[in-house]
């Protein structure tokens, strides 16, 4: 078990961009969860939510952007990185 259970944590990705060849999926996306509340990712079909989130949970390795957890800037290559730190996500 990660030394995070139990601890609410903040997310935040900062200028988050992603392409498949020539086709920009995610373009210059920022978004801040706090600590401790809960987000919904709603829009249309082919709107990036699934590939942003993917992106966050180290599915996907974005082509550009940050993404930090409580507050410290941090690189997560797999799940099993997004899972250490603290991170899950509930799919529809």
């Amino acid at each position: 078990m990660s030394g995070t259970q139990g601890k609410a944590i903040g997310v935040e990705t900062i200028g988050m961009t992603m392409r498949f060849g020539a086709f920009t999926a995610l373009d210059d996306v920022s978004i801040k969860v706090p600590a401790g509340s809960f987000h919904a990712l709603l829009g249309e079909n082919g709107a990036g939510k699934s590939t942003l989130v993917k992106c966050m949970m180290g599915f996907y390795h974005p082509t550009s952007g940050d993404m930090l957890v409580d507050r410290r800037q941090v690189a997560i290559a797999s799940p099993r990185d997004a899972s250490a730190l603290g991170l899950g996500m509930v799919y529809q």
